[in-house]
């Protein structure tokens, strides 16, 4: 049913009951039933005159605006204009296009165009470890799956040799860089921590761990037995 307002009290709104020529009956807001001369405004006009006319408006106001009017016509709303004098052509002419009957039924969605992307979980990564070198990993008790722990069985494949930083950080990190050597730094000082010795005191396990820096300035690590 159509909205309106009163065109000599604009404030007095209701919904046409019966619309005729001459005369139409209203429901008003206020509870009023009654028959007036056919002086009425549809809401649409009576937002128009109170509002800025189109040269007042700025660029989200023509854009609110014109989707106002484009909703009341079943028409696709717009995100922007691509300048003023354009907005107010469209505003223009949108507001003199007759709004439909009824409802444009929605557009049923083509199913067959539809792109599906399943995402799984990545599986964990696990480790098959021999009986010793499993001890050895729980002797120095770092937890599963941690960088201390993965450097520690790069090491321990290479028990005895000293390796370089740039082969570890792809061991450990996946990458070589200069945030992963830091971290590699950060990471390889939990090896002497863990096999103790320090301060005269007898070390918790039989390893020594050893850093060396190169003439050319490369740093290796190595894990020893002692």
């Amino acid at each position: 049913m159509r909205r309106v307002a009163l065109a000599f009290d604009k404030s007095r709104t209701g919904t046409v009951v019966e619309e005729g020529p001459e005369v139409s009956e209203v429901q008003l807001d206020d509870g009023g039933l009654r028959y007036f001369t056919n002086t009425i405004l549809t809401e649409e006009e009576k937002t128009m005159s109170e509002e800025k006319t189109y040269d007042q408006m700025t660029g989200p106001e023509l854009v609110t605006r014109y989707n106002q009017m484009a909703a009341a016509r079943n028409l696709a709303p717009v995100k922007k204009f691509r300048d003023i004098k354009t907005a107010i052509r469209r505003c223009q002419d949108i507001e003199t296009t007759a709004k439909p009957n009824g409802p444009v039924p929605a557009e049923k969605p083509d199913l067959t165009q539809r792109r599906v992307v399943v995402v799984r979980p990545a599986a964990k990564e696990t480790v098959t470890l021999d009986d010793e070198t499993d001890a050895v990993r729980r002797a120095f008790g770092f937890n599963v799956g941690s960088s201390r722990e993965k450097l520690l069985l790069t090491l321990l494949a290479c028990l005895g040799q000293q390796v370089s930083a740039e082969d570890l950080q792809k061991a450990v990190f996946g990458s070589r860089s200069e945030a992963n050597a830091k971290q590699l730094e950060s990471v390889a000082r939990g090896l002497p921590w863990a096999i103790g010795g320090k301060d005269g005191k007898k070390p918790k396990l039989p390893y020594e761990y050893k850093r060396e820096k190169n003439d050319d300035g490369s740093v290796t690590h190595g894990l020893h037995s002692s």
